[in-house]
């Protein structure tokens, strides 16, 4: 009795003499355990209203991977908007329009001519109806001059199926139009490197499927590290810390060149793809970046030919996501490919980074300016971000009304 009294009174001991730390040690796991169990509650719950069906106009394309189905409407739900119920519809080419219309395969007599855009979910205007979008404006605006504009791009598009569709747009539908706006995203480059690829049909296909898990790969030339490990237990596990270590790391401000922990966007379980989105642009161009960038160059090259083999005129656009508003990425990686691209092929470029970046700027504008032009919680563009590109591309038609 005696040594197992000793022994409880010595730890009785260390406790009363320290009450303030082991009171904290207390809280602090208690709170840590909340939050993971808090956490994983609520991804649980945000899983099964996701799984629940959702009607969409999405249809798969043999030729150049997928598409919209034809003439088609629907009303869709987006919780992080304010208003919730967005109606879409698709046209006679299964292109978003402003209504189920038939669109001829020649220009209208009343048309002075007819421009194509095309790119991803940031052209097609995900969670916007296509007024709202910047094709939609332009539209409305350029309709006014006797000019029509259509709308061929669909959510995670790049230059692979820029150019198949376009192809299939030309020879098989023989559809006739005059200029082609090309919105190329950010996304573009890892869609290109680890999405698709050419079957020997000449058709666009999935490459070998990519780890849902493969933010940090399991296969890497390199072992994973533990920071790397507590991050990503960090980014999935947890809701206070995570915040609590954005705070921490925004207030030390880190050297690196890529971007901090604050300015990521809260994606949980990202892919191999979804990583390479947010960060290939703040990296080196080495051996293995030089060829990605060279096939993804290859599919525009080959859009090139094929709208001055059709006397197509063609112009390219490159835009930021929020990252690169954050990181002051003015002379992104993303812009210097593109602007060169088009400067040695004499192809009209336009450039919206510095519309939406400024240099020097304290972190709470870069902030204001994210919440002005994005929606919440998201990379693409809300209303506001979409009449900015609206507005600038219009000053290439009416440089005095828009300047």
């Amino acid at each position: 009795m005696t040594g197992n009294s000793g022994f409880i009174s010595s730890r009785n001991s260390k406790f009363e003499r320290n009450p303030k730390k082991t009171i904290f040690f207390v809280i602090v796991i208690s709170v840590s355990i909340l939050d993971v169990v808090l956490t994983n509650i609520f991804l649980l719950y945000t899983s099964i209203i996701q799984s629940e069906p959702n009607p969409t106009l999405g249809v798969k394309n043999e030729i150049y991977h997928h598409d919209f189905i034809k003439n088609g409407s629907v009303e869709n739900e987006y919780p992080i908007l304010e208003n919730r119920r967005i109606k879409l519809h698709t046209n006679s080419l299964g292109f978003k329009d402003k209504s189920s219309r038939r669109i001829s395969l020649l220009p209208s007599k009343n048309f002075k001519k007819r421009i194509v855009f095309i790119g991803d979910s940031f052209t097609e205007g995900l969670m916007l109806e296509y007024k709202n979008t910047f094709v939609g404006i332009i539209d409305k605006e350029l309709n006014k001059q006797s000019i029509e504009v259509l709308n061929a791009g669909v959510s995670s598009y790049s230059p692979i199926i820029y150019w198949r569709k376009i192809k299939y747009l030309i020879e098989e539908v023989r559809l006739k139009f005059d200029e082609l706006s090309v919105f190329i995203d950010i996304s573009d480059f890892c869609d290109e490197k680890y999405r698709y690829r050419l079957s020997k049909r000449g058709h666009v296909i999935d490459q070998t499927r990519y780890s849902i898990d493969a933010h940090w790969p399991s296969k890497t030339k390199s072992p994973i590290r533990l920071t790397d490990q507590i991050k990503k237990i960090v980014y999935s596990q947890t809701t206070l810390l995570y915040h609590a270590t954005n705070a921490i790391y925004d207030l030390i401000k880190s050297d690196s060149a890529n971007f901090s922990l604050y300015q990521q966007e809260r994606i949980r379980n990202l892919s191999k793809l979804e990583y390479c989105n947010a960060s290939w642009v703040f990296k080196k161009i080495d051996p293995d970046m030089e060829y990605s960038i060279q096939k993804i160059t290859k599919y525009m090259d080959k859009l090139l030919q094929l709208t001055r083999n059709n006397n197509i005129k063609l112009t390219i656009a490159v835009y930021p996501w929020p990252y690169q508003v954050l990181n002051e990425d003015l002379n992104s990686l993303h812009v210097k490919i593109w602007e060169e691209w088009c400067r040695k092929n004499n192809v009209y470029f336009i450039n919206y980074f510095p519309d939406f970046i400024s240099k020097g700027l304290a972190h709470k504008e870069k902030i204001k300016i994210v919440k002005k032009y994005y929606i919440p919680s998201d990379v693409h563009f809300n209303k506001q971000g979409n009449k900015l590109l609206a507005k600038k591309f219009l000053k290439k038609y009416f440089p005095d009304k828009y300047s």
